[in-house]
């Protein structure tokens, strides 16, 4: 059996390929003088759209103001039509629903944590942590201080969606009652 020689390099990692011109190149000219393919793509393009290129533009801009002499808006989106039909934002709502989203993470999250333990042990312990019988320091099992801990957490989240929600109600109430009021 032959013995292979530890020291030498095998071939392929030795041989450092020459990659060639992609676009190819002119016999007696060197490859640093061909033209660049971002100065051919241009040539293209003049020689395409040199017509419209050619027109004459004048530099004068018109400027038209948004409010007029009287201070009143006259540009496009001072229409009532405008005005009717864009949406007003409502922060109560876009606080709603990130509320709501950051719960339906949570309770994702606490889905594994409750398969891996008892569920009566999860329905006591969960029951007195909210009831404030027992303190999240008291509770040794990790499993079970993370599920309370969330368990905690979910209820301070609904408690916050509720009262964004009934703030929501209070302030429809307040617009509909001028809306009556003023017609």
């Amino acid at each position: 059996m032959r013995k292979r020689n530890q020291n030498v390099v095998p071939l392929s990692s030795v041989i450092a390929w020459k990659r060639k011109n992609k676009y190819g190149s002119i016999a007696d000219l060197p490859d640093y003088e061909l033209a660049d393919p971002e100065e051919l793509e241009r040539q293209a393009i003049i020689k395409e759209f040199g017509p419209v290129l050619a027109l004459p533009v004048s530099n004068e801009r018109v400027f038209r103001p948004d409010i007029d002499e009287e201070g009143v808006r006259c540009d496009a989106f001072a229409s009532v039509d405008f005005e009717r039909s864009r949406a007003q934002s409502d922060t109560l709502r876009y606080k709603e629903e990130r509320l709501r989203e950051e719960l339906g993470h949570l309770i994702i999250w606490q889905d594994p944590l409750r398969r891996r333990l008892p569920q009566k042990a999860v329905y006591l312990v969960l029951k007195y942590a909210r009831l404030g019988i027992i303190e999240l320091d008291q509770i040794d099992n990790m499993d079970m201080y993370l599920l309370a801990q969330s368990h905690l957490r979910e209820l301070r989240i609904r408690n916050e969606i509720d009262e964004v929600v009934e703030r929501r109600c209070k302030r429809q109430r307040r617009v509909v009652a001028t809306m009556f009021r003023t017609s």
